[in-house]
């Protein structure tokens, strides 16, 4: 069993975010960085990883849980059709 299984008492919000919605926004915000263009065209060119800002954030767009944690539905900017989702998470 997990944590908040045999302690449901510790699921609780905390600064108006539920554990779910600090999960994803801690999750947005680790991997950060301030950048210049330059510096992004070469990292782009030179290495197999996407941008930090993007693998922020693009990955979040495939894990239904987000979607459900912040109530994201079509019209919203960061919605991704479900059959345009990846499903390895």
């Amino acid at each position: 069993m997990d944590q908040l299984g045999e302690q449901p008492e510790e699921n609780v919000g905390l600064d108006r975010l539920s554990p779910a919605e600090r999960c994803f926004t801690a999750w947005s915000q680790f991997p950060t960085m301030w950048a210049t263009e330059q510096y992004l065209q070469t990292l782009i060119a030179n290495d197999g990883h996407a941008p930090n800002c993007n693998r922020s954030t693009a990955l979040l767009q495939h894990v239904n849980a987000f979607y459900e944690a912040f109530g994201i539905e079509a019209d919203d900017p960061m919605w991704l059709p479900a059959n345009r989702r990846a499903g390895a998470w």
